[in-house]
Formats: structure tokens, sequence, C-alpha cells
């Protein structure tokens, strides 16, 4: 699959990217690579070795710089994009269920309502009290 531009998944970011550039290295692949690529297969071990340090030392600056653990904050950038895929497009949801590598649409549809509290079906329909809960 073909790479993606973060500006194809809208503007909005879920934190402070300035507060990341405090770390030097870590800049330079999280979150931005997140965000360039939420389609990417991405991985603590990944992402710490694209900076050249451990997985126990990126998670734990990752951490305490961004307020999660790095594979919940891809989760949720994930569930964002799903999100803007979902009103801005008629894009299959069984096609962005693969796209953020889901084995299922079924998969994907349990684990978006876990996150979001809402079903992808009731964001494509565009329901107000489900686009509030997930934006």
């Amino acid at each position: 699959m073909a790479r993606r531009s973060f500006s194809e998944y809208g503007s909005a970011l879920p934190i402070d990217l300035s507060a990341v550039a405090q770390w030097g290295r870590v800049k330079k692949v999280s979150p931005r690579a997140i965000h360039r690529y939420p389609t990417e297969a991405w991985s603590v071990e990944e992402l710490a070795s694209r900076i050249g340090v451990s997985r126990s030392s990126f998670a734990a600056r990752f951490m305490s710089l961004v307020g999660e653990p790095p594979m919940q904050y891809v989760r949720q950038w994930r569930f964002h994009v799903a999100t803007r895929w979902l009103e801005d497009s008629d894009t299959p949801i069984a096609d962005i269920a693969e796209r953020l590598d889901y084995n299922s649409e079924a998969a994907f549809g349990r684990a978006f309502k876990k996150f979001t509290g809402k079903t992808p079906g009731a964001i494509r329909r565009g329901d107000d009290s489900a686009i509030a809960s997930v934006v």
C-alpha cells in the first residue's frame, strides 16, 4: 500500500508537538512519523530503532513527553484517521480496516467501538452524538 502524507488525514493533532521537540532525536520519528504514516505497522521496537535507542528508553521518554505509551498513542491516532475517513469518504469500512492493519472488518468495528464508544457505521451516518465523542 502506498504511503499517504499527513495532510491527507486532517490537521488536528492530539498533542502539542513542541513538547516532543525537547527530546532531540525523537522528533525524527514520533509522533510525526506516526502522523505521516498511520498505516505503517508501528511497534515500540521499530520507533526506537529509528532513533537508535532501546525500546524501554524510547517508551519511557515518549510517555514522559506525550503523556501516554507509544502504542496507545498510535491506536488513538489511527482511530482519529479512521474517523476522518469515515466522515469524509465513501471508502468501505472493510478497506479502512485493512489499511489500518485489522484482520477483519468485525475486529476493526469492535476495537473502534471500544475506543470511541460508537460504531464505524454511526460515524459514517453522521450521528452527531457519535462525532462529538471522537473529535
